[in-house]
């Protein structure tokens, strides 16, 4: 079988599209997730204790420093020399767990 090889163009008919002119921007994930760049860090999740508020294992979480504290948000704590992921009970002064048996 022999192979014969020719450049095609199609022309262009018609009138040129009206979104031509407009070019998409470039996404950038630090300018939609990350609020306090100087306070933000990302870390990757080992284990099961908080898959009852949608945390599972080897998930990324953007964690901001600057962010404020309220009852029961979640926040990074620093325990027994390693980080956690827990859920911040300011009225009972606890740092709490949710696991989904």
């Amino acid at each position: 079988m022999k192979l014969i090889t020719c450049n095609a163009s199609a022309g262009i008919s018609g009138f040129p599209s009206p979104a031509a002119d407009y070019l998409e921007l470039p996404l950038s994930l630090d300018q939609l997730l990350v609020e306090h760049p100087s306070s933000t860090w990302f870390g990757r999740t080992a284990g099961r204790s908080m898959e009852g508020v949608g945390i599972y294992d080897g998930d990324i979480l953007i964690i901001d420093r600057a962010a404020p504290r309220r009852n029961m948000s979640l926040v990074v704590a620093s325990y027994n020399g390693e980080f956690t992921v827990k859920l911040l009970d300011m009225k009972r002064r606890l740092l709490v767990s949710i696991v989904v048996a």
